[in-house]
């Protein structure tokens, strides 16, 4: 099975966003960059 292209990819990024990501969600509510310094410990 072939590699899927970048297009490909951002097509599927798309549609998945169109349809309601919850990923997308997080990370509008989360402030990731607070936990930084914990991670770089």
């Amino acid at each position: 099975m072939p590699q899927p292209s970048s297009i490909d990819i951002d097509r599927r990024l798309e549609s998945i966003s169109r349809m309601g990501d919850p990923l997308e969600r997080l990370a509008a509510e989360i402030p990731w960059e607070l936990f930084r310094p914990l991670l770089e410990k």
